[in-house]
């Protein structure tokens, strides 16, 4: 396991005497999933097989949990901290499969497995740590029904979006899919609900497709209104205004 910390955190206050190991092994858990036991025997590492692909797992404690919290859930527009006292479940992507991270059907099943885990343990709270990112558990569980039943990829859950101090929103956590971030500039004539939803939709097309990697101007949602694309010279940041007709 070459990352540090997992991109997915499953947060609860679980049971003094939890232990992982015997929660993959239980009923719930084995309907699903099929644990390796022998890949990390003897450690507090696991992992898990869900339609052919692998993912690994750890148990944090309370003092590590509450240290990756403070360290990796910032303030963002749909944001819930959680309560103190909490343990944590981290969960990766399997070595095979990071390489294909934006791929929907591989998100799928990273989403379902912390669905079902999060289920058994009651979590509280996901962290998902790319957009420094805690948000209640039923707001995740209710997305991640939305997306495995086909929907769209839950941008406000795996992409943040705050306010710089130009009044600006931008994301966190879009280059987990794309290596880019979106900076939306400020809108005078739109709500900020109309310009999230934008935003949203802009997120998950660049986390679908790529990122974008020349200037454009293309239609937006209203007649006459204009969106206009400016990628930095790396690509890492885009640009984005909106004009209306």
């Amino acid at each position: 396991m070459k990352d540090h910390l997992p991109p997915l955190i499953i947060v609860g206050s679980f049971p003094d005497r939890f232990n992982l190991s015997d929660l993959l092994q239980s009923n719930p858990i084995q309907k699903n999933c099929s644990l390796t036991k022998e890949k990390y025997a003897g450690l507090d590492r696991h992992e898990i097989i869900m339609d052919g692909m692998a993912f690994e797992l750890k148990q944090f404690n309370e003092a590590e949990t509450e240290n990756i919290l403070q360290q990796n859930s910032g303030a963002t527009l749909f944001g819930s901290a959680a309560i103190q006292g909490s343990m944590g479940i981290g969960l990766w992507l399997g070595e095979h499969l990071k390489s294909g991270r934006h791929l929907p059907s591989i998100n799928r099943a990273l989403l379902g497995i912390a669905k079902i885990l999060g289920q058994a343990v009651s979590a509280t709270h996901i962290c998902w740590r790319p957009a420094r990112h805690s948000i209640d558990f039923g707001h995740f569980e209710e997305a991640v029904d939305d997306y495995l039943a086909g929907g769209p990829t839950p941008v406000l859950i795996q992409i943040a979006i705050t306010k710089n101090q130009n009044n600006a929103l931008q994301t966190h956590g879009l280059n987990y899919f794309s290596n880019q971030e979106i900076t939306l500039a400020e809108t005078s004539n739109m709500s900020e609900s109309e310009a999230i939803k934008r935003l949203v939709r802009i997120s998950h097309d660049i986390a679908i497709n790529g990122k974008i990697d020349n200037a454009l101007e293309v239609d937006g949602l209203n007649k006459g209104e204009k969106i206009t694309f400016r990628p930095s010279q790396n690509l890492s940041e885009l640009t984005v205004q909106i004009s209306a007709g």
